[in-house]
């Protein structure tokens, strides 16, 4: 447990995962380079809403193949809402820019888009091949989102081979 989240595997040094199943979600910290490959997230019982992936902004990620599954298998009587990737700084007294190279992940979620970009500093996001959003609840178009309350760091976040969308 930490301030981030008393649920979540949180990683505060470099990694590396190849063929891994997590079944909760993970935290990954800044200012280290993260590189998932054939991962697949399962963040489907927590107990509150959450991000199956919680990128701390300054981190450096690539997420080559894999799924992120933050759909709670039936409909929760508590009205719990999962979502796939965040990227924030909470918490962090000086944020960074963060990148977040994304290709051939199947992204499910209960709200939301695929990645939610609440950092004040921005971050570069390339989505590659072979990503699909056709099961995220929210949004099956754009595959980046910029929170509401931040929309101050909309100049500040870059997608290429996708497109962002401004949280109303």
């Amino acid at each position: 447990g930490s301030t981030w989240d008393d649920y979540g595997l949180i990683f505060q040094c470099p990694t590396e995962f190849n063929n891994v199943v997590f079944n909760r979600q993970l935290v990954l910290e800044q200012p280290y380079q993260h590189k998932l490959t054939n991962v697949i997230i399962n963040q489907t019982s927590a107990p509150k809403d959450m991000y199956a992936l919680w990128i701390v902004a300054g981190a450096d990620v690539t997420f080559d193949g894999g799924t992120i599954n933050a759909v709670y298998p039936n409909p929760n009587p508590n009205g719990i809402k999962n979502r796939a990737i965040k990227i924030a700084d909470e918490y962090v007294t000086n944020p960074a820019l963060t990148k977040l190279s994304v290709s051939g992940v199947t992204f499910k979620s209960d709200k939301k888009a695929a990645v939610l970009v609440t950092s004040t500093a921005g971050a570069e996001i390339v989505w590659g091949e072979g990503n699909d959003i056709s099961q995220v609840a929210a949004d099956q178009t754009n595959a980046v989102w910029n929170d509401a309350d931040r929309t101050a760091a909309w100049d500040l976040i870059t997608v290429t081979g996708c497109t962002k969308y401004q949280e109303l």
